[in-house]
């Protein structure tokens, strides 16, 4: 992993991070978007790299589970 944000909503992003300081998190508008920019390495190391999705606490709606390949280039 080179680098990871939590989406969270308002009310869970208000608890998580009540200060809003945590570069950690990112809010998840009322629309479902949220945007994040992500810190890459310089040199290639094996495996796969993607944006991946899942909802926390347990939920098992499968229509969030999203998995979005990314390739990396010079």
């Amino acid at each position: 992993m080179i680098s990871q944000k939590w989406a969270l909503g308002q009310a869970s992003l208000a608890i998580a991070d009540p200060g809003g300081t945590n570069p950690a998190f990112v809010k998840i508008d009322q629309f479902g978007r949220f945007k994040a920019t992500l810190q890459i390495g310089t040199s290639a190391v094996a495996g796969n790299y993607g944006v991946y999705s899942y909802p926390a606490s347990g939920g098992v709606n499968a229509a969030y589970e999203l998995a979005v390949p990314v390739t990396l280039a010079p």
